[in-house]
């Protein structure tokens, strides 16, 4: 038979434990789990495992074993990875993100590498793919007639007010 410390100690384990076993739980029945769900869930533990005034001093120490664990993972070279599909999920954005301007400004520096090694690599490529997404983009008349003469045909498009002249 327990004692009372003991069902005490094993109490305070449930408690400091319990979010982390419903979270195991969840994701381990979903279809699939993206890599966007991570920084959120972490930081929704990491906030649950804050002391608290009413907490006794076992309780604390498994908290602070368990930050301490989780802590070591920060600086993971995976961190920016995670920042930024998390940055890319409407659910999550910026809210999730310790230091969001450092955040912004590795996805767009890794935009700008993407479209730069994609124009130097293939630049004949790159520019049929800009004529493709322009002509795409053009809806009604606009598919047939180019008003501002920027449209790459060899046909002469009539003008009514050249004719005029």
């Amino acid at each position: 038979m327990l004692e009372g410390n003991e069902i005490s100690a094993l109490e305070d384990f449930t408690t400091a434990t319990e979010l982390l076993e419903d979270i195991t739980s969840s994701l381990s029945g979903e279809q699939y789990t993206t890599a966007s769900a991570v920084l959120p869930l972490y930081m929704k533990i990491k906030n649950n495992l804050q002391n608290k005034d009413e907490d006794s001093s076992l309780l604390k120490s498994i908290k602070s074993e368990i930050l301490e664990s989780l802590n070591k993972n920060e600086s993971h070279p995976m961190s920016s990875n995670l920042q930024l599909s998390t940055l890319c999920d409407p659910r999550f954005g910026l809210n999730f993100i310790e230091s969001p301007e450092e955040v912004k400004k590795l996805a767009v520096a890794k935009m700008r590498n993407i479209y730069t090694t994609q124009k130097t690599s293939n630049p004949d490529n790159f520019e049929n793919i800009k004529t493709r997404t322009k002509e795409q983009n053009k809806k009604g008349l606009a598919k047939f007639f180019d008003v501002f003469g920027s449209n790459s045909n060899s046909e002469s498009t009539r003008n009514p007010s050249q004719e005029a002249q």
